[in-house]
């Protein structure tokens, strides 16, 4: 005698789903905690690996000036000035930044006749 569509084993289809996503995921953890244990997934390690041997940041921010003094958005002046503070060899102080605009003193125009 069937019970229902399915011989009376609609239940197992969820419960094949879930067991087959439970393997799944014991087998992701399994190979994550492998991958620990011989040391091939330490980020720190990587990340340290990866600028260990690379520019430092003040030639980093050297050549990015260089760019931009080559591409014309600073000038000679402006060039030098920025290099020799990323060096450290910054000998003069800049001058002061100019007044507020608005704050000019200004002379009320006369009533025309």
């Amino acid at each position: 005698m069937m019970y229902g569509p399915h011989g009376g084993f609609f239940f197992l289809g969820p419960l094949v789903f879930f067991g087959l996503l439970v393997l799944l995921v014991l087998f992701v953890l399994l190979a994550v905690a492998l991958m620990r244990k011989r040391g091939g997934f330490d980020r720190a390690q990587l990340m340290a690996q990866r600028f260990a041997n690379g520019p430092s940041a003040t030639a980093s921010a050297e050549s990015i000036l260089a760019e931009r003094f080559a591409r014309g958005e600073i000038d000679a002046e402006d060039y030098q000035t920025r290099r020799s503070v990323l060096r450290g060899e910054r000998t003069q102080e800049p001058p002061p930044p100019p007044p507020p605009v608005g704050t000019e003193k200004t002379e009320p125009i006369p009533p025309t006749s």
